[in-house]
């Protein structure tokens, strides 16, 4: 069990830009043990993802949100369901799948953001249309 200051400790290590990736990978996992105390660590999850230093190594940390209230990283997820790799993409699906509720702007912004990507892409992955598919069907 990490105390606060542990917890603040390897939250500075994920964020330290020098620090290799299989170290990020294990500390993120560490942190998510502790998702339910406290989003401290849900921001810094969100950075690295988000990260163009990690496109392609960004499976473990998009795993680690969903031991985090899953509407916290709603768009982030449909947004990587769209542009990220397998498995990232089926990742951020089982984030969506796990949404109990989306109203307002984020549910009207994402459902159109998809419906636009759906058409537009028809050469796209077989695999990326049926999770599209998928997400599109619960706005149902």
């Amino acid at each position: 069990m990490l105390n606060n200051s542990e917890k603040l400790n390897k939250i500075e290590i994920l964020q330290n830009p020098t620090i290799s990736i299989d170290k990020k990978n294990e500390i993120a996992l560490l942190l998510s043990d502790y998702a339910y105390e406290d989003d401290s660590v849900l921001e810094v999850l969100h950075d690295l993802i988000l990260d163009e230093k990690y496109v392609n190594k960004r499976g473990t940390f998009v795993h680690c949100l969903r031991a985090f209230a899953p509407e916290k990283s709603f768009i982030l997820a449909i947004d990587l369901i769209l542009t990220a790799n397998f498995e990232v993409a089926h990742e951020a699906f089982e984030i969506i799948n796990n949404c109990t509720e989306i109203n307002g702007d984020d549910a009207i912004i994402t459902y159109d953001k998809l419906k636009k990507y759906d058409t537009k892409n028809s050469l796209d992955e077989s695999w990326r249309k049926e999770l599209i598919a998928d997400v599109l069907a619960m706005f149902i």
